[in-house]
This record gives structure tokens, sequence and C-alpha cells, in this order.
């Protein structure tokens, strides 16, 4: 996208999400709780995407030709279709919260391109562990939503 498009999409973000909050400046109760976490998180990703922005803006643009010749990553592709396939069959036995944790973590790895250190890697797991912490507190301690219990949680 072209900065121009850039910046009238994190308008256009900015303005649907205050748009929300007007209409949802009525309602009181733990039931408009959620929507309006995630408008305030929708405002929060427009700031961040701003800010990519200016700083993209400093930098010179990737040129599509420095990929060139370069293969389609087929197997990466495969492995996340697999562990997808895999994370639905042992979700009811491991439970979400370590079934998705090994999953995000192991995607992660998978799906990018990068040198993969130890320290990458330590890095990668409390990313995916702080996704699941924020998942727990949102879901099990905020809203109260059964879901699925294995023998590790």
């Amino acid at each position: 996208m072209t900065a121009k498009k850039e910046w009238v999409s994190i308008g256009l973000m900015v303005l649907a999400a205050l748009a929300f909050l007007f209409l949802m400046r009525d309602y009181e109760g733990s039931a408009i709780l959620f929507p309006r976490m995630m408008v305030i998180l929708m405002l929060c990703l427009a700031a961040i995407k701003a800010v990519a922005e200016i700083v993209r803006m400093k930098k010179p643009v990737l040129n599509i030709d420095d990929y060139a010749g370069e293969p389609y990553p087929w197997l990466r592709i495969i492995f996340v279709l697999a562990a997808m396939v895999v994370y639905i069959w042992v979700l009811e036995n491991l439970g979400f919260y370590t079934t998705a944790l090994l999953f995000f973590f192991l995607v992660t790895l998978a799906i990018q391109n990068f040198k993969r250190t130890p320290k990458v890697i330590a890095v990668r797991f409390a990313y995916c562990f702080g996704f699941i912490l924020f998942l727990y507190l949102l879901f099990s301690v905020l809203l109260k939503v059964q879901l699925p219990k294995g023998i590790l949680v």
C-alpha cells in the first residue's frame, strides 16, 4: 500500500472506533465490557500502525524484486496446516491454554524466515506466553467463559 492509503486506513480505523464508542456510551454492565475492550484495542492497533508508518517513511521501501527467485515456502505452509489439524485433535485432551501456547509458539517459529537462536526462541515463547496470559485474563477472569480444560490445566 502507498503511504496515502496507509494513512487513510488508519484514519478510518480511528473514526470507526470512535463511532462505536459514541454509540455504546449509554450501555452499562458486563455485557458491554468485551465490545468496549475490542474498540479500545482497535484504537491501540491504529496507534501502533501510525507509529509503524512513521518509521517506515524514514526507511527505504523493500522492492519485490529482492525476493525474486526464492522458492515458495511449501514446507512451512504444510507444517502450519498440519499444526492446525493436531491443534484441533488434542485440544480437548490438553486444554485450550496449553494447546494454544504450543500451537502459537510452533507456528510463529515455523512461519517466519529468520535465524533461530536461543534468544530469539525465548523471546518468541515469551510473546506467546504473554498472549495466552492475556487470553486467560480476558476469557477466564473478566468474561468467566468456560474453555476446554485438559490434563495440564
